[in-house]
C-alpha cells in the first residue's frame, strides 16, 4: 500500500542542534540585568524543542517549566 500523506509528530524532541540558539540562551543566562525572553515561532516551529534540548545540554543550571 502506498503512502498517501506524509505525517510528521510535532511532540518535543530533546536532541535537535541548538548551536546559534544555545550562544543566545547562555547571553541571556550569564547577564544578571535580563529578566525576561521570549522565544516565539509558529506551531510546531520548535520552541520547545530547543528549550528541551538546552536542558538536557546543561544539566547544571536549575529550571522551572512553565507554559501558557
Amino acid at each position: 500500500m502506498e503512502k498517501k500523506y506524509n505525517f510528521e509528530k510535532l511532540t518535543l524532541k530533546d536532541d535537535v542542534n541548538i548551536d546559534v540558539y544555545e550562544e543566545a540562551l547562555n547571553y541571556v543566562f550569564d547577564s544578571n540585568d535580563i529578566c525576561n525572553v521570549a522565544i516565539t515561532g509558529a506551531y510546531g516551529a520548535g520552541k520547545s524543542s530547543i528549550l528541551a534540548s538546552y536542558k538536557k545540554k546543561h544539566p547544571e543550571k536549575k529550571y522551572l517549566h512553565i507554559s501558557l
